[in-house]
């Protein structure tokens, strides 16, 4: 399994990124592999999205369609910068 982390600095409302990606999450649930997927609001302008895969390519595609659901709705004021991209194997999972 793979983690893609995508932290975005600069984002001056993490709750309004959330609220209107809601409508859009269908197409990124349809990721082939996707696990699961979160939104976290870190706090001081950080946006992190995490994404858990089946494998290293799922993880890499998911890159091309967040930036694609970036451009195609405008997302631009919210998300000003390029994200830094995190992304490993992970090593152990611990479920409850």
């Amino acid at each position: 399994m793979f983690v893609m982390i995508r932290k975005y600095a600069g984002c001056p409302n993490a709750q309004e990124v959330s609220r209107r990606f809601e409508p859009l999450a269908q197409g990124f649930n349809n990721l082939p592999g996707l696990k699961s997927y979160g939104m976290v609001d870190a706090g001081d302008g950080q946006f992190l999205t995490v994404g858990l895969f089946d494998t290293r390519d799922q993880a890499m595609q998911s890159v091309e369609v967040a930036r694609s659901l970036i451009q195609e709705h405008d997302f631009a004021v919210l998300l000003p910068n390029p994200p830094e991209i995190i992304m490993g194997e992970v090593l152990r999972l611990h479920r409850n």
